[in-house]
């Protein structure tokens, strides 16, 4: 949809992309030198609004979301396949690295600290009262 856009255009969404509000996003694409706030307020808003406008910002968004969509699942089915590969060339200390890794993450392994005894205590009375 990139391509359907002129490059002003692309440039507001980009911005409107980063956080900038419409009328930021506005005057950083366009030459707004002699216009007024409430005029590019309303050049912003009708933009904005425009079809082709929203779907490339939509583009935008989806595609930010499927490079953060690494999730538990996807770490774990990834540990299993090297903990558990049977006849393929992994090395041992991948796959106990894995099995470390997803033990870990099941609760398995506990680092128990037992602290047992008393332990002493001294105080220090180094006031001087000069």
């Amino acid at each position: 949809m990139a391509d359907k856009l002129t490059p002003k255009q692309e440039k507001f969404v980009q911005g409107l992309f980063a956080g900038l509000s419409q009328r930021e996003a506005y005057k950083r694409a366009y030459n707004c030198e002699n216009m007024k706030d409430e005029t590019i307020d309303k050049k912003a808003c009708e933009l904005a609004k425009q079809g082709k406008i929203r779907g490339r910002l939509t583009e935008f968004q989806d595609e930010l979301k499927e490079r953060n969509m690494v999730t538990v699942e996807k770490v774990l089915t990834e540990l299993a396949k090297v903990g558990f590969a049977n006849g393929i060339e992994v090395k041992t200390n991948d796959k106990l690295k894995a099995l470390e890794l997803m033990g870990k993450y099941l609760g398995m392994f506990k680092d128990n600290v037992n602290i047992t005894g008393a332990v002493p205590v001294q105080i220090v009375d180094d006031i001087d009262e000069d």
